[in-house]
């Protein structure tokens, strides 16, 4: 086999601090929320640094962290943290029907995704984030719009962990239960060194903006445009959608000016504004600015097509901020957005008391007395992202079912100060708790939820996972405290 190996020189994550104490390091993630504060902090370069690590530190918990572009509790870690950051070798092996790339789990995706578009390839789905690793992104099944997840589509990868008798060990991963357990595995089965996944030649979008008044139509665009995403627009309570799909035409003349469109108009100058009114004028001016001011921020029918990966990704991470994200099935979607918007109204405190249904579900979640200290408490300042995720055979994928009926990720976004989050925090545990009571909703892995959450009773093949996890790390030397406490 022809093999194409580069090495990716890359200095320290953006995304991650790290500030020295008297004892350990404290590393802080992204989003300002989660702090790891490790005995130990290890780095590894090699899959044999990372057998090292294990054979140094038997007895102990360990967890591996890249990025840390992520807000969830999934990379907390008290004993030994290994940044994974350096393993990020990049082959390809592209003469066969079937090519693939083996790449390194600490790789950025940015980093690969260049990598692969220098011979021609890209990657068989894309988040809105390249930021995460390669094993970050897996790990917490990471999506798009309109396909799989990123998990789906995994072949196999090397695995770091003990065997019975507590001997570092590799094991390669590649087809039944273990890969549907190992291809979502929140970091619990051991650390991973590096993944092999299908790759495709690059590819063109063609993208342009509507906007609609009713969800129905908005799904039905999905027959022709059926990798687009789209936004609820708060206090206007209409839709923005980014049509977006695959095309065979030539790239836009005027894909540049697009280009430059986004960089400096949505993923600068939107957030710039966006921030102030999070910021300074949140109650009164954030409902006016997104009825009369939006609208006309956001270009309807110009339609471009570009690459890939252009089309495909955002900048979001320019700017600190905090992420919930639900996921639910298509036949539900409706009726979540319609809760959206009814708490969104209560939490900004101009909304009236819901349906009976509602009512029912804040008194079986006990959270009568936090409903009502969330009237008023929070504005929310960002469109809601709303995206199609297919369904797949992940044991704990959000987007995991025995069926192929459809999941929408609905996502919440907060550009407060990470010391004035409070109102966004009341507000996500209630959209949480009641989603999951009624509408059987699933939170993102890699994003903010509350810890109160029980995720047993949310994935039919919990218990298949647990099983695959007990067998594959013997010593639960990486399974972590919230993990046991379900």
């Amino acid at each position: 086999l022809l093999a194409i190996e580069t090495n990716i020189t890359s200095d320290r994550p953006q995304t991650m601090r790290t500030t020295a104490t008297a004892n350990s390091k404290l590393i802080h993630n992204f989003g300002g929320n989660v702090t790891l504060s490790p005995q130990h902090h290890e780095v590894a370069c090699s899959e044999a640094d990372v057998l090292e690590i294990l054979e140094r530190h038997r007895g102990q918990r360990l967890r591996a962290y890249g990025s840390l572009h992520a807000w969830s509790q999934v990379a907390k870690c008290d004993d030994v943290a290994v940044n994974v950051s350096q393993l990020n070798r990049v082959q390809l092996r592209i003469d066969s029907a079937s090519p693939t790339a083996t790449v390194g789990a600490g790789c950025q995706i940015k980093h690969l995704l260049a990598e692969l578009d220098a011979k021609g390839w890209t990657t068989p789905t894309l988040g809105l984030i390249t930021e995460q690793t390669i094993s970050g992104a897996m790990a917490t099944a990471t999506h798009g719009s309109g396909r799989h997840c990123l998990s789906h589509y995994i072949c196999s990868l090397r695995l770091a962990t003990y065997d019975a008798d507590g001997k570092p060990v590799v094991r390669v991963i590649s087809g039944g239960d273990e890969l549907r357990a190992a291809c979502c595995s929140l970091g619990t089965m051991g650390i991973i060194t590096e993944v092999t996944i299908p790759i495709r030649r690059q590819y063109l979008v063609e993208e342009h903006f509507r906007e609609f008044n009713e969800l129905e139509n908005v799904i039905a665009a999905e027959k022709d445009y059926p990798i687009q995403q789209f936004f609820l627009v708060p206090w206007k309570w209409n839709y923005l959608v980014q049509h977006r799909r695959e095309t065979q035409v030539s790239r836009s003349w005027h894909a540049p000016l697009y280009r430059v469109f986004w960089a400096w108009g949505m993923d600068r100058g939107l957030h710039w504004w966006i921030i102030a009114l999070a910021r300074c004028l949140p109650n009164w001016v954030t409902p006016f600015s997104f009825r009369r001011v939006l609208p006309h921020l956001v270009p309807r029918g110009w339609r471009v097509a570009d690459r890939s990966d252009r089309q495909l990704t955002m900048q979001h991470h320019l700017y600190r901020h905090i992420e919930t994200e639900l996921f639910v099935r298509k036949s539900q979607l409706a009726e979540m957005l319609e809760l959206t918007r009814w708490l969104l109204q209560w939490s900004a405190g101009s909304g009236q008391r819901g349906c009976d249904a509602w009512t029912d579900a804040i008194v079986q979640c006990e959270m009568a007395s936090e409903f009502e200290k969330l009237r008023g408490s929070y504005h929310h300042h960002y469109p809601i992202c709303i995206r199609k995720v297919k369904a797949d055979t992940g044991f704990v994928t959000m987007s995991g079912s025995d069926d192929d009926e459809a999941w929408y990720a609905v996502s919440f976004i907060s550009y407060a100060s990470p010391d004035k989050r409070s109102g966004f925090f009341q507000f996500s545990s209630a959209i949480t708790h009641l989603s999951i009571r009624l509408f059987s909703a699933r939170p993102h892995w890699g994003k903010h939820y509350p810890s109160s959450v029980r995720f047993k009773d949310l994935y039919p093949h919990f218990d298949e996972f647990m099983e695959v996890r007990n067998r594959t790390d013997p010593t639960d030397a990486f399974l972590p405290a919230w993990m046991q406490s379900l």
